[in-house]
């Protein structure tokens, strides 16, 4: 996506101001993370949270099928 030269110069004149500034340095204060402390990530809030998703929305589970490859490169 390409911005316009006057969309530049709005975000330009917004980056300066300190009182957005501000807003911004308090929300990011109070940020959570509801997967983890940290950078650590706690699996079983995240199994938990997208096991009861797929039961929000309904998903039915595959069966499973083992992965047969012999060359797996990533």
């Amino acid at each position: 996506m390409v911005l316009s030269e006057e969309t530049k110069k709005e975000m330009l004149e917004l980056s300066r101001s300190p009182s957005l500034r501000r807003d911004l340095e308090a929300l990011a204060s109070h940020r959570i993370n509801p997967w983890g402390q940290g950078d650590s990530l706690l699996m079983d809030k995240l199994l938990e949270f997208l096991t009861q998703y797929n039961e929000f929305i309904n998903h039915r589970p595959r069966t499973f099928k083992i992965i047969i490859d012999k060359v797996a490169k990533l």
